[in-house]
């Protein structure tokens, strides 16, 4: 993600909270020059459907990519 100024979002994933405020940092732009991976914190997948949802009070981070990696 990318964010000129701070823009937190609500992350949520299967309706529990994963971060209040994740994506919060500001990365000094928004262009893809400024993209940058950030944790937002451990999560557990199930199998079948997984629900993930943002949320934000504001503005929205530039959003590229999501990924999810195993432990």
């Amino acid at each position: 993600y990318a964010a000129d100024h701070s823009r937190p979002v609500k992350v949520e994933l299967n309706n529990l909270i994963v971060s209040a405020e994740g994506l919060k940092e500001t990365t000094k732009g928004f262009c893809p020059a400024n993209m940058a991976w950030r944790d937002v914190g451990p999560v557990q997948l199930k199998a079948g459907l997984n629900v993930l949802v943002l949320g934000l009070s504001a503005e929205f981070p530039s959003l590229r990519s999501i990924r999810f990696v195993p432990n």
